[in-house]
């Protein structure tokens, strides 16, 4: 199961200026996220997961916007 997983999260959004190793890291952490729940196989934590890689990239700002308002979280993320 994933009770091995322990993963950090930034509690700001990517910061698209950041140095570029700053950036590769927050990426790989995201990236980690999913591969890890891809790798154990355990559909139950794609929601969590989702939710972590939101928090990651995007930060509270991100996840506040898609829990009170997804069509406009969709328009500034997706469009």
């Amino acid at each position: 199961m994933n009770e091995n997983r322990t993963t950090t999260y930034p509690s700001d959004p990517v910061d698209l200026t950041l140095s570029n190793h700053n950036l590769q890291q927050t990426i790989k952490m995201a990236l980690s996220e999913a591969v890890q729940t891809l790798y154990f196989d355990d559909s139950a934590d794609c929601g969590t997961t989702l939710w972590q890689i939101v928090n990651i990239l995007g930060g509270e700002e991100a996840v506040n916007m898609l829990e009170k308002d997804c069509e406009k979280a969709y328009e500034k993320y997706c469009g």
